[in-house]
């Protein structure tokens, strides 16, 4: 008959399992191409930006459904998505330069749309923790460039997935509807700030 450490470590291994097959579950978003970024040959090269950007203007966020996006999309939950999506650039390009509302030779213009996305089912998920089944869990699909607010010129572009996973999120993260996608929102906007051209340093 198994002792009790090891009947308790079998069952430790046990909810490991479980929780690891769980977490891991993906919302299966992928990278899309829904016509909403510059054509990529318009890009202008990195050696050839010599403009000191010292801010950035970041335009209101687009919901333009390319990838995965749920049969009955609600107006609530898209409205909620942009504006999280939006706070995570002025947050990611905020640590860098000012933000502005107004274009100049100097200021860079931020374009951003999601393209698909997939929330987190908390209901289900509390029931996945007892029983070895899988997670709804939640991604996003975003598009997103930084283009130059007086020529148009693109400067740097992305399209990007992203899907909750184990090594991705926080456990807490699955009983809440947008924690996945705000999560993936945050990733995404430091992505694309980190592609900013030269700057200024923030004052």
């Amino acid at each position: 008959m198994p002792s009790a450490s090891k009947r308790s470590l079998s069952k430790a291994a046990l909810i490991a399992a479980v929780l690891a097959v769980g977490l891991s579950a993906c919302a299966t978003q992928k990278p899309t191409s829904s016509g909403f970024l510059s054509a990529p040959a318009a890009l202008t090269a990195p050696a050839s930006i010599t403009t000191r950007y010292r801010a950035a203007m970041i335009e209101t966020v687009e919901y333009r459904p390319s990838g995965r996006v749920p049969a009955k999309a609600g107006e609530a939950d898209i409205a909620v998505l942009r504006a999280a999506y939006y706070e995570a650039l002025v947050d990611a390009f905020g640590e860098r330069m000012a933000i502005t509302q107004t274009p100049g030779p100097d200021v860079l213009r931020v374009r951003a749309a999601i393209t698909g996305y997939t929330l987190a089912n908390p209901t289900w998920n509390a029931a996945a923790m007892l029983a070895p089944i899988g997670p709804r869990n939640g991604g996003v699909a975003t598009e997103a460039e930084i283009v130059d607010s007086v020529t148009g010129a693109p400067l740097a572009q992305q399209s990007l997935a992203f899907n909750a996973g184990f090594f991705n999120s926080k456990l807490t993260t699955m009983f809440a509807r947008t924690a996945h996608a705000k999560a993936g929102f945050k990733k995404h906007a430091q992505a694309l700030a980190a592609q900013a051209p030269a700057i200024e340093a923030k004052r």
